[in-house]
């Protein structure tokens, strides 16, 4: 029998997700903050945003790839990359999957994308020399 515990995540959704509410299974299970409805920091930069969730241990979750990927180093919280397609009780049940699922190696430096096809994990380092 596993009796394994499932860890509680700390995690920041950016300012084009839907406010916390809206993920029920999410919200129960680990700690949610919303960067413009729970922080009041609308409009603040992708590399403030990291920085806040490095700073608090938080795992961010956005729709813009592109702007948060370039931020992932080793040593800095990953970054999960949700598919536009998908519904707020999409995301809601896929997150809680795979938050189970997470390697604690795969807490940082990792970009984690979820799509209605099923997630990847890709460790990433921009780490410059």
């Amino acid at each position: 029998m596993n009796t394994r515990k499932h860890k509680r995540y700390k995690l920041l959704l950016d300012e084009g997700l839907p406010v916390k509410d809206k993920f029920p299974q999410l919200n129960n299970h680990h700690q949610l903050r919303h960067i413009m409805h729970d922080l009041r920091m609308g409009a603040a930069k992708d590399k403030k945003i990291y920085k806040l969730a490095q700073d608090d241990g938080m795992l961010v979750i956005v729709f813009n790839t592109k702007d948060f990927k370039p931020l992932i180093e080793s040593e800095k919280p990953s970054v999960i990359s949700i598919s536009t397609n998908l519904s707020n009780k999409q995301i809601d049940l896929k997150l809680c999957s795979i938050l189970k699922r997470i390697k604690i190696n795969e807490e940082k430096g990792h970009l984690i994308s979820i799509s209605n096809e099923g997630f990847s994990i890709s460790k990433i380092d921009n780490k410059k020399n």
